[in-house]
């Protein structure tokens, strides 16, 4: 009995720990959070396998475009150089900092639905037509950037 509650403990503490119990809606505060604190390295982790690897097409296609035509890329062009050194992860923090360069700090987005289906979801928030998309990779919702869910 005692055995079972330790097992059943056990269990549990690694799920927290992994975040399975993070619901979609949740994962979406975290990422509006991590946003919001300019956190690019937990914001890295919330993203989907397929994300992560755009990231890295992105990071290819900046040094190509480069060197074919440096001037399409004037506000990058200190960074594009040091593209070749980076990562996508570091390619991700670079483009969400140039995207979000001031204090972004918003209110809450309201959550007015949280739709799922298997290993997909789709969170609506109020005041827009767009629905935030997740996937649920080894048990843990990741955010889906490439797709976005109308919510109308």
């Amino acid at each position: 009995m005692i055995r079972r509650f330790v097992y059943g403990l056990l269990l549990f503490s690694v799920l927290c720990l992994t975040g399975c119990l993070d619901t979609p809606d949740e994962v979406l505060y975290k990422f509006q959070t991590y946003v919001a604190y300019k956190d690019w390295d937990n914001l890295w982790k919330l993203l989907s396998r397929e994300d992560r690897d755009f990231f890295e097409t992105i990071r290819v296609r900046f040094i190509t475009l480069y060197e074919l035509e440096p001037e399409s890329l004037e506000s990058f062009v200190e960074d594009v150089k040091n593209f070749e050194n980076m990562d996508a992860k570091a390619t991700f923090g670079l483009l969400m900092e140039k995207t979000y360069p001031a204090n972004t700090k918003k209110r809450a987005l309201d959550v007015v639905s949280v739709s799922v289906y298997g290993d997909r979801a789709v969170v609506c928030v109020k005041n827009t037509h767009d629905g935030f998309a997740f996937k649920r990779e080894y048990g843990v919702w990741k955010v889906s950037l490439d797709e976005l869910r109308n919510c109308k």
